[in-house]
């Protein structure tokens, strides 16, 4: 692992992990705040590329026998996966997901190596129960979306002979009929009310448990050719993709305790229970199903 480009890389990638560092230990390392729901999110090839290079480092440090170092370096990936949803639109929690994972596979690639000592999965475990119990529900993420959604639908309610003006004029410029000019102010009226409450029965099913947001019926289905209702559908995908990101989570506080065990007992435990309250304060629980994750040992030990 001492290849010297991937030296080289590491050093170029040096004041953007420095400075994300940084941010987490004032508490304002966050990403960029979308304009609207319509935003792409430009951002995320470069903090995946910035994640990807530090789950490399962490690689290279536990290959020199330096776990300390690649834990540190994990979990900062994994902190600012964690930071960079709060404030912002469920697009950010999307991000937050792709680099957390990045971070979670190379940190449970360490696990069983020779070199971890009890004190290193003391320190994972420490630190993924912080991380898991700072982490922002998908429910509040939304919350800031629509909330931020439903003053835009209001200013355009408020502005309408201005926005059918500006539609126009884009409409002309381009060559094309615009949509707006097409209905009335009722229909406009009943489609933006509409829309609200979509937001509003989206905003519902994100506030319930994994588990109960399974057998929930999401009710009718949005229109796929209403381009403002894609936002909102692909909320009932991400419930779905946050909790993955918990299962994940709490699955490596499992894995982390099972090799604390044997580290110290020479063998896995029969069963999770046996790993609290002195590994684990609680068993933590499957999100999808609220019941302990499925555990059974190798009959080689």
């Amino acid at each position: 692992m001492n290849d010297p480009k991937l030296q080289e890389l590491f050093e170029a990638y040096r004041p953007s992990i420095e400075a994300m560092r940084t941010g987490l230990e004032v508490g304002n390392a966050r990403l960029p705040t979308p304009r609207g729901s319509e935003d792409e999110p430009v951002y995320l090839s470069k903090f995946r590329d910035l994640v990807w290079v530090m789950a490399m480092e962490g690689r290279t440090q536990a290959a020199a026998g330096d776990y300390a170092g690649a834990i540190d370096t994990y979990v900062t990936a994994l902190d600012f996966a964690n930071e960079s949803q709060r404030g912002g639109f469920v697009m950010n929690s999307g991000v937050s997901y792709a680099i957390g994972a990045l971070a979670m596979d190379a940190l449970t690639e360490s696990f069983g190596a020779p070199g971890m000592t009890a004190e290193d999965y003391q320190s994972v475990i420490a630190q993924l129960q912080r991380l898991d119990s700072q982490a922002v529900p998908i429910g509040e993420q939304f919350a800031t979306e629509a909330m931020a959604t439903a003053t835009s639908l209001n200013g355009i309610l408020e502005n309408l002979p201005e926005i059918r003006q500006l539609a126009q004029e884009d409409a002309g410029a381009e060559g094309s009929t615009d949509a707006i000019s097409q209905m009335t102010d009722a229909q406009i009226v009943e489609y933006i009310e509409g829309l609200k409450d979509d937001y509003a029965r989206a905003s519902h099913y994100c506030n319930l448990s994994p588990h109960d947001a399974l057998s929930a019926d999401p009710g009718p289905p949005y229109e796929p050719t209403n381009p403002m209702s894609d936002p909102v559908s692909a909320v009932f995908s991400i419930q779905a993709t946050a909790a993955r990101d918990r299962a994940r989570f709490r699955g490596a506080e499992v894995m982390a305790a099972l090799e604390l065990y044997r580290t110290q007992n020479g063998a896995y435990p029969a069963t999770l229970d046996a790993l609290a309250p002195e590994y684990l304060s609680r068993v933590p629980m499957d999100p999808f199903s609220e019941q302990p994750f499925i555990y059974t040992p190798a009959e080689s030990g």
